[in-house]
């Protein structure tokens, strides 16, 4: 609950320096606007579930620390790879793609979660 309540006090942030920031420019509250509100609403709760879920199923296949730490970087890539499309002009991101972009992660996060629940073992995790 608190890494929630830091996201939505860290964005409420960013929103009034942004504004603040290009008030000289625009002369109007800009931002958000409402492809960001589909971004923070319903893609970056997605990837948070998404990665949690992630991190879950490698550490509890890993056979240490250290394996699970360096396999759960993993995660990192695929917001890499939508970041450099955007800034190299190969994606184009209105709200229509990021509707459907959290929708594919909300998909991503419910094949995660069936497919975790159907290998855990609770005896297993107590003996290991």
């Amino acid at each position: 609950m608190i890494g929630c309540a830091g996201f939505v006090i860290g964005f409420l942030l960013y929103v009034v320096m942004a504004n603040a920031v290009a008030w000289s420019v625009m002369h109007r509250l800009f931002f958000p606007n409402v492809m960001w509100l589909a971004l923070i609403i319903w893609v970056v709760p997605a990837k948070a579930g998404l990665s949690l879920g992630v991190m879950v199923l490698v550490s509890a296949r890993a056979q240490g620390f250290q394996d699970a730490y360096q396999l759960g970087s993993v995660v990192v890539v695929p917001v890499l790879l939508l970041v450099f499309g955007q800034v190299s002009g190969l994606m184009y991101f209105n709200v229509i793609v990021v509707l459907l972009l959290g929708l594919v992660i909300w998909l991503l996060n419910s094949l995660l979660l069936w497919f975790s629940s159907r290998g855990f073992r609770r005896g297993k995790l107590l003996l290991s």
